[in-house]
């Protein structure tokens, strides 16, 4: 079983997988607040700044006419979760 919550980096062991890297990304469109959530595993994102970017672009492609407003960010990893090696308890089928 393979875990989701790190970058898929193929063919490297726990030790060499990255940290996934999650931003939340507020926004201001016209007067209106929200946040905007992305991690580094969108190819355009590799860090905070290449995050805030891609949002902006995202929201001023939306809403072309719009006044786009970057209000803050949000930063934080989660390093990887070890590999599994099999189940917590055998189950059984019953009929």
């Amino acid at each position: 079983m393979t875990s989701f919550l790190y970058k898929k980096n193929w063919g490297m062991d726990e030790d060499e997988r990255e940290p996934i890297g999650y931003y939340h990304i507020g926004l201001t469109v016209d007067g209106e607040h929200g946040i905007v959530k992305v991690d580094d595993t969108y190819p355009p994102v590799q860090d905070g700044n290449s995050a805030i970017e891609y949002v902006l672009r995202l929201a001023h492609a939306v809403y072309p006419k719009s006044k786009v407003e970057f209000d803050f960010i949000k930063q934080w990893c989660i390093d990887p979760e070890p590999e599994v090696q099999g189940y917590v308890h055998v189950s059984t089928l019953t009929h």
